[in-house]
């Protein structure tokens, strides 16, 4: 049925009046309507004197005759407004705890917000100072915060008009509402006064154009059809102005009971209502498929905070806007920085000296059928530094190691960090135009790309020192050169100082727990600086490096390479990871920690393979010495996992455009800053 009631007897003096009515017959305004007959009926059939409803002046065929004739007369006129108000219109961006569905589901919840008495008092008059309305002003401040939050500058949100314009409607039951869509180009450079009188353009002619159903504007727009998104628009916004629904029965207590919804029509869903109090309170529905009830409320409280703001002082530029409070923001600055772990700054070659002279006779390195000690390691790549520094190398020069991942490799790159120069790894499998470019731009004295030339070196085995050195070696001149594909194609050199680098090993070690005896894989080309975390952690902890072999290492050859060679930790990013079978995860039982990085980690591959060890979650551009931040060990979760907190001597902030930090699940740029910044 169109219209269900029912009475629930709780107790011989408590009941439940339940009112059920189909959408297609009524809507706010018609509730008021309802209740207020419904009244007048009760009063009557107790016997008190009441005077006839006035008849209805017409009949809700009336309003449908009225509304085909007002729509053919302004039909074309107003559909070419929306088409142009809407071309090209992009749908709403905003971050999600959860990934968004193929198709759109409809599971809500609801958080509020309370805005006092003097705080909606402030912004009405503001409004009013400025010919225009309360819920003109609440749309400028809701656009605000969505461009804040999805880091949009075009921003539309849907709203809806009663369609009650002509007096002889305003008793009618029925459904009345007309969607719009107010569509603001949020400039953050822009002062709010400024930006809300293009608010109040906007929603005026929108208004102006409310005859056309929002059916007919969406088929003649024709947006992109997306199955996971309402068309046009994905938020709404909404300021009750129907007649209280209140129902006054005499000789009864009545209150209003609330339900809980559990349907959300979209995104977000913002409405507010003007108390008795003078308080504005608002509901916030969320899709509960897409956000969690924490970021639910921090929005309401987000929006509060603007509110707020506009109240104490509207004249400020949206960008600078707060949307939390300082304390909160304190509490950001804190967390943005990594515990501190002083550590001495040394050269990689001499972090390398002491782990050999601690361990001498550990195994440092096996590559195929070589296997050296961290002394035989050592006198190798002292011979090789040697013969380098007689070749011109040292402190501001870079050489070039254009080898396959290998035992010879490791030698080449500590060698070069020993005679006091920056290598630069150059895979041989680049294209030849490449690698004359990185030669070329590196301004690379030497080149190493011949094998069998890293053992032939003779001479004496013992460490270089500055005094072999054609100048002295500080920890600021360059330990290594990456070079990254860079924003515009073209490939960047990125050259990381020493100065960092041990504090980097030492917090690594100590996150990865790597110990001495552990065997760690060498998986990433040695032209990724994903090779130089490799490296770190084994060689500078008394672990064994395990070169890999050449070529891509996926699927159960990774597998059978992580079980033969009895790997403990592997650095491996998602899209290899996840050609591996996911049964093999069980069947590595030494693997007892995984890091994972270099992209985003889908939820199911933490899934298979954080049971029965520590899987790690790293994050961090080639410009911050290989990791910024960092996880602890991962447990399932049905959301991808965040990038963690900062590495130990970093720090890390989410800055706007302004360089202000900018609040929980706003979007901004991350800025790193730190001792493991390259040049």
């Amino acid at each position: 049925p169109l219209l269900r009631a029912g009475l629930i007897r709780l107790a011989d003096d408590d009941h439940v009046l339940t009112l059920t009515l189909h959408h297609i017959i009524t809507d706010g305004w018609s509730t008021a309507v309802l209740t207020g007959d419904l009244a007048h009926y009760y009063r009557a059939a107790l016997g008190a004197p009441t005077a006839e409803l006035p008849p209805l002046p017409v009949q809700y065929a009336d309003v449908a005759h009225w509304q085909r004739t007002a729509q053919r007369a302004a039909a074309e006129e107003q559909l070419r407004y929306w088409r142009d108000h809407l071309v090209d219109l992009e749908p709403l961006h905003l971050p999600t705890d959860r990934p968004r569905s193929a198709v759109r589901t409809r599971n809500g919840a609801t958080a509020r917000l309370v805005l006092p008495p003097q705080i909606a008092r402030r912004l009405g008059e503001f409004g009013r100072a400025r010919q225009t309305t309360l819920f003109t002003t609440l749309v400028a401040a809701v656009q605000t915060l969505l461009a804040r939050l999805s880091g949009q500058r075009d921003i539309a949100v849907g709203t809806v008009t009663s369609g009650r314009d002509r007096a002889e409607t305003q008793r009618l039951i029925g459904f009345f509402v007309n969607t719009l869509v107010l569509r603001s180009t949020v400039d953050p450079d822009l002062p709010f006064p400024e930006f809300l009188a293009r608010v109040r353009e906007t929603v005026l002619a929108a208004f102006a154009h409310q005859d056309v159903p929002f059916e007919r504007v969406v088929d003649e727009v024709q947006p992109a059809r997306d199955t996971s998104r309402t068309p046009l628009f994905q938020a709404m916004v909404v300021l009750q102005n129907a007649p209280g629904a209140t129902l006054d029965l005499p000789g009864l207590q009545i209150d209003d009971i609330e339900p809980d919804t559990h349907h959300a029509g979209f995104d977000l869903t913002l409405e507010f209502a003007e108390h008795d109090s003078g308080a504005l309170h608002g509901l916030l529905t969320y899709n509960t498929d897409l956000f969690e009830a924490a970021t639910a409320e921090r929005i309401a409280d987000q929006l509060s905070t603007l509110l707020t703001a506009l109240a104490d002082d509207p004249q400020r530029p949206l960008g600078a806007l707060p949307l939390a409070p300082r304390e909160e923001l304190r509490r950001l600055l804190a967390d943005g920085r990594g515990t501190d772990r002083p550590v001495p700054p040394a050269t990689l070659g001499e972090l390398f000296r002491r782990q050999a002279a601690r361990t001498p006779d550990a195994v440092a390195l096996t590559a195929g059928p070589r296997t050296l000690t961290y002394a035989e390691l050592e006198r190798a790549a002292n011979r090789l530094a040697r013969h380098l520094i007689g070749r011109g190398a040292g402190p501001e020069r870079v050489v070039a190691v254009a080898l396959p991942r290998s035992a010879e490799t490791v030698v080449a790159q500590l060698a070069v960090a020993k005679a006091g120069g920056a290598f630069l790894p150059v895979d041989p499998a680049y294209p030849a135009e490449r690698r004359a470019f990185m030669l070329r731009d590196s301004g690379a004295h030497l080149v190493l790309d011949d094998p069998a030339a890293v053992w032939r070196p003779d001479g004496p085995d013992t460490a270089p020192t500055d005094a072999d050195r054609h100048a002295p070696l500080a920890t600021d001149h360059p330990a290594y050169v990456i070079y990254t594909s860079g924003s515009t194609g073209t490939p960047k050199a990125v050259v990381v100082p020493h100065t960092g680098l041990a504090g980097f090993a030492a917090a690594a070690t100590a996150r990865y727990d790597v110990q001495p005896g552990d065997r760690v894989l060498q998986f990433a080309s040695p032209s990724f600086d994903a090779a130089v975390l490799e490296l770190c952690v084994s060689l500078l902890s008394g672990a064994t490096l395990v070169a890999g072999e050449e070529g891509p290492l996926l699927g159960e050859r990774l597998a059978q390479v992580l079980a033969e060679r009895r790997i403990t930790h592997a650095l491996i990013p998602p899209a290899a990871l996840a050609t591996v079978p996911p049964e093999a995860a069980a069947a590595l039982p030494r693997l007892r920690t995984l890091i994972v990085g270099a992209e985003a980690c889908p939820a199911d591959l933490v899934a298979h393979w954080a049971p029965g060890r520590h899987v790690i979650n790293s994050y961090g551009p080639t410009e911050a010495t290989v990791v910024a931040t960092w996880t602890g060990p991962l447990t399932p979760a049905a959301a991808p996992p965040p990038i963690g907190r900062p590495a130990a001597g970093t720090r890390v902030q989410v800055l706007d455009a302004a360089l202000c930090p900018v609040p929980v699940g706003v979007t901004g740029e991350l800025y790193v800053a730190g001792p493991g910044l390259a040049r």
